[in-house]
């Protein structure tokens, strides 16, 4: 007689309730990821939508206490003995700056030790309208001296009859988003609360000249029709037709 008894038949029932049971299991796992990941998601949208705001207050105060920076190290140099034909906003990013009139020891320099001491910096791409990426100042920082702003300096009784002495050395970051520069606007008070940018009458910077290299031409007005940017150091705009379109900040480093 044999002592190995014969394994005996799994039974066919419990084996399928056994699959079932595995099935019934899987799919309440799939149901539990599946309410996990919409979770999840509907969280980091609260969390995005929550953060919209702190950062463009956060870009805004940014971009803010940059444009002061330069404002500081200009006034210093004037106060140094820079004279405004002398001052040399040259830098390692932004091309067609070079003063040749500026003095030979950087002195004058706004982003050298010898002179300002700024540190030159790029806007942060999350700052930019990326609608406007294939236009020229796109993704640039602007001193310029070919704008007068009326209500500013000598152009106090108006650009139009101040002349070029009235032109204005003056830094933009152009095609910024439209929140940051709404947002812009309520810290400087520009405008009304909740209200859209003023939109300039015409060009905001002349197509020659752009870039300054000690020769103030004011050929161009930084004027609105509501005049909310009369008399206003630093305020943010749409652009008309110089630039097309796009918003775009700017702070008076030097008024004429």
């Amino acid at each position: 007689m044999s002592i190995f008894r014969p394994a005996p038949q799994a039974d066919k029932t419990s084996r399928r309730n056994e699959r079932g049971n595995v099935l019934i299991y899987i799919l309440v796992a799939i149901a539990l990821i599946a309410a996990l990941s919409y979770a999840v998601s509907q969280s980091s949208r609260g969390s995005a939508e929550a953060m919209g705001e702190e950062r463009r207050n956060l870009a805004a105060s940014e971009i803010l206490d940059y444009a002061n920076v330069l404002l500081s190290a200009t006034s210093q140099l004037k106060l140094r003995g820079c004279k405004p034909g002398e001052m040399n906003y040259a830098n390692n990013f932004f091309g067609g700056y070079t003063n040749t009139d500026a003095p030979g020891d950087n002195s004058c320099d706004i982003f050298h030790v010898n002179g300002g001491g700024v540190e030159i910096k790029k806007p942060l791409n999350e700052w930019l309208d990326s609608g406007f990426s294939a236009d020229a100042l796109y993704g640039d920082l602007l001193f310029t001296a070919a704008t007068c702003i009326d209500d500013v300096g000598s152009g106090s009784g108006g650009c139009d009859s101040a002349g070029v002495g009235a032109a204005d050395l003056i830094f933009v970051m152009p095609f910024i988003k439209r929140e940051i520069c709404e947002t812009l606007n309520a810290k400087l008070s520009v405008g009304t609360a909740g209200a859209a940018p003023p939109v300039d009458d015409g060009q905001a910077w002349s197509n020659t000249n752009t870039e300054f290299t000690g020769t103030f031409d004011g050929g161009v007005i930084l004027q609105d029709a509501g005049n909310i940017l009369d008399g206003k150091q630093a305020g943010c705009f749409q652009g008309d037709s110089n630039p097309a379109g796009g918003y775009h900040f700017y702070k008076v480093l030097l008024a004429r």
